[in-house]
């Protein structure tokens, strides 16, 4: 099975665009088409495979949205690669969501690994700050 993520934002809340990750699969297309396909929708094709069946490239993230009018949220999500099929490049979790998070006036999104967060409270009604950010993109960061 191919793993494929798409640009996309999560509506929290039924308010607020969080920066996350989908996974959603997806078939790569071009493949049984005779002569039809060029070396380098070949080669990007090839590239996406493998980028799918890279191991872990970090553990689990944390991934706090700060919006202005709303607590702030706060999601789990795995450490894999995926593919940015915009950029045809395989980024990580972490590259994925800052590559893909919300620009809008006073959004800030925070990245941290779970390992260097022991004992957060995600289901806190306001998530609480993250100990060790290793990476924030957004307007009000």
């Amino acid at each position: 099975m191919e793993v494929r993520i798409s640009r996309c934002s999560w509506l929290l809340g039924g308010a607020i665009l969080s920066g996350a990750l989908l996974l959603a699969g997806c078939s790569s297309g071009g493949s049984g088409n005779g002569g039809g396909v060029s070396a380098s929708s070949s080669a990007i094709a090839a590239a996406q495979s493998a980028c799918g069946q890279r191991p872990q490239a970090s553990g689990n993230i944390y991934v706090r949205t700060i919006a202005p009018g709303v607590l702030p949220a706060v999601q789990e999500i795995g450490g894999k690669w995926g593919w940015d099929s915009t950029a045809n490049k395989c980024l990580t979790s972490v590259q994925y969501v800052i590559a893909t998070a919300p620009q809008m006036t006073g959004v800030c999104t925070q990245v941290a690994y779970v390992a260097d967060n022991p004992g957060y409270h995600m289901h806190a009604s306001s998530a609480p700050r993250l100990k060790h950010v290793i990476a924030e993109t957004g307007p009000a960061c």
